[in-house]
């Protein structure tokens, strides 16, 4: 197999992309090569990256945009929300439990997972 030449680093965010990300779908060798791969804006099932290139979004963000890029009404849906409150999290395992299903206990090692792995920081005191 042929080695592919390491090009030098077209801007900052190429360079910065280069340097700390690890592309989930992308091969690290082309991404050294050829540079990295930088989506800008989607509408439907395309994304266009930053030089103007099309793509069909096959993964559609790995199923978090099955809906498509760029729909108004859920822009403007997710505006309101965003308006109205941005973030609330005060669940606590009863909560959790009755939403789920299951006894607290099951909720509260949940939680304690959550909190171990660092994906979540309770407040205290409350």
């Amino acid at each position: 197999m042929p080695q592919m030449a390491a090009q030098p680093a077209a801007d900052p965010l190429d360079r910065l992309d280069r340097e700390h990300l690890i592309h989930g779908f992308g091969s690290p060798a082309v991404t050294e090569a050829e540079g990295s791969v930088r989506l800008e804006r989607g509408k439907g099932v395309y994304v266009w990256d930053h030089q103007g290139r099309r793509y069909i979004d096959g993964l559609a963000s790995l199923w978090n945009v099955a809906v498509g890029h760029g729909r108004g009404e859920i822009a403007h849906a997710v505006g309101a929300q965003i308006r109205a409150l941005a973030h609330h999290a005060t669940a606590d395992a009863e909560d959790i439990a009755d939403w789920l299903g299951v006894p607290v206990a099951v909720a509260e090692a949940m939680c304690a997972d959550l909190e171990a792995t660092g994906l979540v920081t309770p407040a205290r005191g409350h």
